[in-house]
């Protein structure tokens, strides 16, 4: 398993601070690997977004991306995740390395955009990549919200054969008439729940409900934050279907990731 770089917290960067290092191309792509329990093996990949700033080293996205949203400047630093990953997950293709799908977040001001899903489509047409490999993640909130062009930008999304999540799930104001008409294929269990499910009868009661209520609309669940053998053990026991976190694997770069890709053992 790889293990990622030290990284850093720093108070809010300016905005200037932030164009000037995506100017100069600071931002860098990490990937955390996604594990099929059914077929044991990867899934595929999630892609995260770290800024190498010169000097306070490896940022995460918590210090940055709000920013970002406030500034307008997602909507730049977006388009190059989306394209990165198309990218990389082509160029991994082309390696011979097993066929995965590629998860990015995508932020509301992103899918809010009238022109999001042809940009989206010039991207997949410039990388090759096909649509069912890309999955967009929204935070709950964002995916249940009841706006013309937010749902517009799913359904069309959904047409091109693009995969569609939500994030965080539990943790949001969720309408379950909603989740009914919202055309996404799967649920990521908030990692709150998983990290006390094992000590905390309630958390493992919500996940267990999740699970199930997932599984009865005919979607995948996947849960974050999976850092031990014993929340591995009972996840699975519990039917969840794909799991991602620390026990499976640290986000990492592409050279390692590539590396670890094939190892199906955990």
């Amino acid at each position: 398993m790889g293990t990622a770089p030290a990284t850093h917290s720093l108070t809010a960067p300016t905005v200037n601070a932030l164009a000037d290092g995506l100017n100069k191309g600071e931002f860098v792509p990490f990937y955390q690997p996604l594990w099929d329990v059914q077929r044991q093996c990867w899934e595929g990949v999630e892609m995260l977004v770290r800024w190498q700033h010169p000097t306070e080293g490896l940022i995460q996205p918590d210090t940055f991306i709000p920013v970002a949203e406030q500034s307008g400047l997602i909507l730049e630093l977006g388009a190059f995740v989306l394209r990165a990953a198309c990218q990389q997950m082509m160029h991994w293709r082309q390696q011979g390395l097993p066929e995965g799908i590629i998860a990015v977040n995508v932020s509301a001001l992103q899918i809010h955009q009238p022109d999001f899903v042809e940009d989206l489509a010039r991207i997949l047409r410039d990388t090759g990549l096909t649509a069912p490999a890309l999955e967009l993640e929204l935070t709950e909130t964002l995916a249940l919200e009841d706006t013309p062009i937010l749902i517009e930008n799913l359904h069309r999304c959904q047409a091109l054969g693009i995969r569609l999540s939500i994030d965080d799930f539990g943790t949001g104001s969720s309408s379950l008439a909603r989740l009914q008409c919202c055309p996404v294929t799967r649920l990521k269990i908030d990692k709150t729940f998983v990290t006390h499910m094992t000590t905390e009868p309630k958390d493992r009661a919500i996940t267990d409900s999740i699970i199930t209520l997932g599984h009865n609309l005919n979607l995948s669940i996947v849960a974050e934050g999976v850092e031990t053998a014993t929340q591995q053990q009972l996840l699975e026991k519990l039917g969840c279907d794909v799991l991602q976190g620390y026990r499976l694997a640290r986000p990492a770069d592409a050279k390692t990731t590539e590396a670890l890709w094939p190892d199906h053992s955990v």
